[in-house]
């Protein structure tokens, strides 16, 4: 399989990730993220995103705090650190 076919083949496949604040081993909070790719649930395409952007789309999912951690804009904290 060349290079090409196997990044496209990856590329249609939705990638699930997360990013983390911990407090120790504690986690205070969590934000789901999903990497679409070419996956046709990609919001991108209702906006005819070219391939290029398609690739760079990002879904922003879920987002949770700890009851103990609330209160210290922890959640905006992780959409910074993703977006």
């Amino acid at each position: 399989m060349s290079d090409t076919k196997r990044l496209l083949s990856h590329a249609r496949r939705a990638v699930d990730d997360y990013q983390m604040i911990e407090d120790g081993d504690r986690i205070a909070g969590a934000f789901h993220i999903i990497h679409p790719g070419l996956h046709p649930d990609n919001y991108g395409y209702e906006l005819d995103f070219s391939q290029e952007d398609l690739l760079r789309v990002i879904h922003m999912d879920s987002a949770a705090v700890h009851p103990e951690y609330r209160g210290h804009k922890l959640q905006r904290r992780l959409m910074t650190i993703i977006e």
